[in-house]
């Protein structure tokens, strides 16, 4: 349940069971991918934040932040530092695309670059403008 558009928490109804033979964390990315593929989480709806749904499932930060930056790099879901995460607006065509190539080749350089951006969004301290040495804006 969404209460409203401000920082205040919100709900998403998912579960996780430590007997499963399924990490936490792929039970979080196997709800949400199946959601977002359903139409149950349409592009651009707001999900919680990754404090949020750990604090609801019982689970550690990291088990969700790993989850989200898993589903972001398979383009279920849009990251940015500071904004609350929602469900990617390009879900629906991306879906489409593999269903219709009968293969996802075409998405993987767009995976791989959102799987960088997502690192680097994660890693508050890395600035995504750097480059591999970690220099903004010096090409020496």
């Amino acid at each position: 349940m969404v209460l409203d558009e401000t920082s205040q928490p919100m709900e998403l109804l998912l579960s996780v069971s430590r007997g499963s033979s399924r990490t936490l964390g792929a039970q979080i990315e196997d709800q949400l991918r199946h959601a977002a593929r359903n139409g149950v989480l349409r592009p651009g709806t707001r999900v919680p934040s990754t404090r949020d749904l750990a604090r609801q499932l019982g689970v550690s930060r990291r088990v969700v932040v790993d989850a989200y930056a898993q589903l972001a790099a398979e383009g279920y879901l849009s990251l940015r530092q500071g904004a609350h995460p929602r469900v990617s607006d390009t879900v629906a065509l991306a879906d489409d695309d593999a269903r219709a190539d009968g293969n996802q080749a075409r998405t993987a350089p767009k995976l791989a670059i959102a799987l960088i951006r997502t690192i680097a969004v994660i890693n508050s301290d890395v600035d995504p403008r750097a480059d591999v040495a970690g220099r903004v804006g010096s090409r020496s």
